[in-house]
């Protein structure tokens, strides 16, 4: 869907293939989920050590004040909770990355 939208999306499973095969220099977004074999937080946690400032979204089913408070701590900028409309999705992707960035690259995982 994000195609849809003008941004080029590498998805991944699992964040440690991410952490292990993509620039995140090259990134202007990381959308990621918490129940993954390598969790979301890891991946937020290992890119933050690594110096990369891109925003990063996470979409979970799973979190409450504390888990979102500890979230953002880490370096997400925002969290959307599952299920969401997907309108949800694309306007939270816009609003991190801006609409002058349209056509960069997201990532997934």
């Amino acid at each position: 869907m994000m195609e849809m939208e003008g941004h080029f999306t590498q998805p991944f499973n699992d964040a440690q293939p991410a952490l292990d095969e993509v620039d995140f220099a090259c990134v202007d977004l990381v959308i990621t989920d918490l129940t993954m074999p390598t969790p979301g937080e890891v991946a937020i946690k290992e890119m933050r050590q690594r110096g990369y400032d891109m925003p990063i979204l996470v979409a979970t089913g799973f979190v409450d004040e504390d888990k979102v408070e500890y979230l953002l701590k880490l370096g997400a900028q925002r969290i959307i909770t599952k299920p969401f409309l997907m309108k949800t999705m694309i306007d939270s992707v816009t609003a991190l990355i801006g609409k002058e960035k349209r056509g960069g690259m997201s990532q997934a995982g």
